[in-house]
């Protein structure tokens, strides 16, 4: 081999030897990303690169001027943490009807898939429904379940704050979830608007149902559109906020009619022209 032969390889090598230095040395943008200073890229970086990010979140919080500005952005922070737990159960769920968070059971996984629809603003199906439905039926079911009602049904029974404050927090679920059903019954309507007007008051509701409501409404002298109302609503409130072991959607909605009153700020019920009573023939 002669000494051209020689020099050739020798700058070859060099060559090679400088390309792979070149390559396990960080680009800027990578150095960035980098933050321990290890000279590579791993999990502890990103770990660190969250907390200096949720950390410059709450400064950039401190350097609002305004206090609009400071709610906002606290709102703005709360709504990043919902996206987050989208779907998952509710601490009022959790608390109030017993589901676990991280439960295994066919109430939390019904109501997991409602609440992960309803975060989505997706429109819940028959078998989402049905789902619910069928959990609370195996409940029902179980040799030691017994049936409480609701801690609102008896109007003139009187009531602790903590139970108060419970009731103003299931009414301003089921009003959020009436609001947004309204939403979506005024798109519905736009499209099936032709269809709607022939319906009767209470459409979708059933023959046995309007009857035993129509009773209700006359007996307690409240206008039986207002008092359907009232029942789609607690059947609403059942598959979005959840309900006690066992009880299906229609009890809910029942118990619902039967605490409701005009001087409740969550019902919808409302008295008929004059207040007076239907008497019975």
């Amino acid at each position: 081999m002669s000494n051209n032969d020689t020099k050739l390889i020798k700058q070859i090598i060099n060559n090679l030897q400088k390309l792979n230095e070149k390559k396990k040395k960080l680009t800027k943008k990578q150095q960035k990303i980098d933050v321990d200073g290890s000279g590579t890229i791993n999990a502890k970086d990103f770990e660190l690169l969250r907390m200096q990010k949720s950390k410059k979140e709450v400064e950039d919080i401190g350097e609002k001027d305004s206090l609009e500005e400071i709610l906002e952005s606290f709102i703005n922070l709360d709504e990043k943490n919902k996206r987050k737990n989208k779907g998952s159960i509710t601490d009022y769920q959790s608390s109030k009807y017993g589901m676990k968070k991280k439960g295994k059971g066919r109430r939390e996984k019904a109501q997991r898939r409602i609440n992960k629809k309803l975060a989505k603003g997706e429109k819940l199906t028959k078998a989402d429904y049905a789902a619910k439905d069928a959990a609370e039926e195996a409940e029902r079911k179980k040799p030691n379940f017994k049936n409480k009602p609701r801690p609102d049904t008896k109007v003139t029974e009187s009531l602790t704050r903590y139970q108060l404050s419970e009731l103003i927090n299931e009414a301003v679920e089921a009003e959020k979830l009436a609001i947004m059903l309204e939403k979506i019954e005024e798109l519905e309507e736009k499209k099936k608007r032709k269809k709607r007007r022939k319906k009767k008051k209470g459409g979708g509701l059933s023959a046995a149902v309007k009857k035993s409501l129509d009773k209700k409404a006359d007996k307690r002298g409240f206008t039986r559109g207002s008092v359907y109302t009232e029942f789609r609503k607690g059947l609403a409130a059942y598959y979005s906020s959840g309900s006690r072991k066992g009880m299906s959607a229609h009890q809910w909605a029942h118990a619902r009619v039967n605490s409701a009153n005009p001087s409740k700020s969550w019902a919808s019920v409302k008295k008929r022209k004059g207040g007076k009573k239907k008497k019975k023939k």
